[in-house]
């Protein structure tokens, strides 16, 4: 598996955004309890990278962890959202069983900033429309559009 890297550069092989909002949209069709569970936990996914961008341990996912399966590995939209945002899958080579090996693990190689920026405030839309509480994205509003702007804003003059 390559060295985890963070961009604000659109990684190749990134899925289209639109796959997002229509993850997203049918994450709606989960039953109540587990849509709520699945919502919140790819919150909490989203937001163990976007709080440490650069550690490699936050982008991956056990396929047949317990906990994953149960609240989101085992919602096809959930997991095309985690797609979208940049997962993709991976061998896993701690893996007991063989056939937990191949493609056992979706890994984030490419921490895109915007795109999960963005997957966090596709995900608020839903959670809003579900009924689910939505976390602050972490570090509080970060638009790393905005930060970008303002480290080459050249009207301004140093203090």
């Amino acid at each position: 598996m390559a060295e985890a890297e963070v961009s604000n550069d659109v990684p190749s092989g990134l899925p289209d955004a639109t796959r997002l909002g229509a993850a997203a949209q049918r994450m709606l069709q989960i039953e109540d309890a587990a849509r709520e569970e699945a919502i919140s936990t790819v919150f909490k996914l989203l937001h163990n990278i976007l709080g440490d961008l650069e550690n490699p341990k936050k982008r991956r996912v056990k396929k047949v962890n317990a906990t994953f399966q149960r609240k989101v590995g085992r919602h096809s939209c959930a997991v095309d959202f985690l797609r979208a945002s940049g997962f993709l899958e991976a061998d896993d080579a701690e893996a007991e069983a063989e056939e937990d090996r191949k493609g056992g693990l979706l890994y984030m190689p490419v921490a895109y900033i915007l795109r999960l920026t963005d997957a966090h405030h596709v995900l608020a839309g839903v959670a809003k429309e579900a009924g689910v509480s939505v976390p602050a994205m972490p570090g509080g509003s970060f638009n790393p559009c905005s930060s970008m702007v303002q480290s080459v804003d050249t009207t301004r003059s140093a203090k």
